[in-house]
């Protein structure tokens, strides 16, 4: 009779020490910068979002962008990070790094799943020719790091974006045709770029022809 009582309560403790254990969280989560285009010299907003695992209460990082092509305009809080503390660091903008901190109230988690936190604002500097320019996300001036609701981090991923900068070159010449005599002569031919950073180059098949500029320029030559 008491072999059974202690087996029943034995049993009991292990029932209860697999009911108390705490659950896996599943996947880290995820702090990623979304893929925008913006026009040459126009202004676009990129969304910043958290995928969270539930226990998530702050989050920090950097961005890092190249300032010859892009400069930061301004930085507000996402759809779903009202209520919160939110601080941005400019101290290194010169250099292309903004660093953004956003944490909720404390003890208070999001909720699972994607949430829009931060949106950040970037214009594409007047001049620069279609590209494609990597937003990364990096350590500097903030570290990144995401915390819980007890200000303790826990294991994240964090995912870059990437900006296409948009825009047709179209040029024009001040004239098409030249007349020499058989002594020759020098001429000459005026570029007209719609924009300063149009790339442009000078193919020149023929041996009797001399260019005596640069074969590439950008803009108005």
């Amino acid at each position: 009779m008491r072999q059974w009582i202690f087996k029943k309560w034995w049993a009991a403790i292990l029932l209860a020490s697999v009911s108390l254990a705490p659950s896996s969280r599943g996947a880290d989560s995820v702090v990623r910068a979304t893929d925008i285009q913006v026009a040459r010299g126009a202004t676009n907003t990129m969304p910043i979002y958290l995928d969270s695992v539930g226990i998530d209460n702050g989050v920090q990082f950097s961005l890092c962008f190249d300032p010859a092509n892009l400069k930061y305009v301004i930085a507000v809080r996402g759809s779903n990070a009202s209520g919160s503390t939110f601080f941005i660091n400019t101290n290194q903008l010169s250099s292309g790094r903004l660093g953004l901190f956003l944490g909720l109230p404390t003890g208070v988690p999001f909720n699972p799943g994607r949430q829009h936190i931060i949106d950040v604002s970037f214009r594409s500097v007047t001049g620069v020719p279609p590209a494609s320019v990597t937003v990364s996300m990096c350590d500097q001036p903030l570290s990144r790091e995401v915390v819980d609701v007890e200000a303790n981090p826990i294991p994240a991923n964090y995912s870059n974006a990437t900006v296409t900068i948009l825009g047709t070159c179209s040029y024009s010449l001040a004239t098409n045709a030249a007349a020499f005599d058989t002594s020759g002569g020098n001429g000459s031919v005026a570029v007209t770029a719609n924009d300063s950073g149009c790339p442009w180059s000078v193919a020149n098949p023929n041996s009797w022809i001399t260019v005596s500029t640069p074969l590439n320029n950008t803009g108005n030559a």
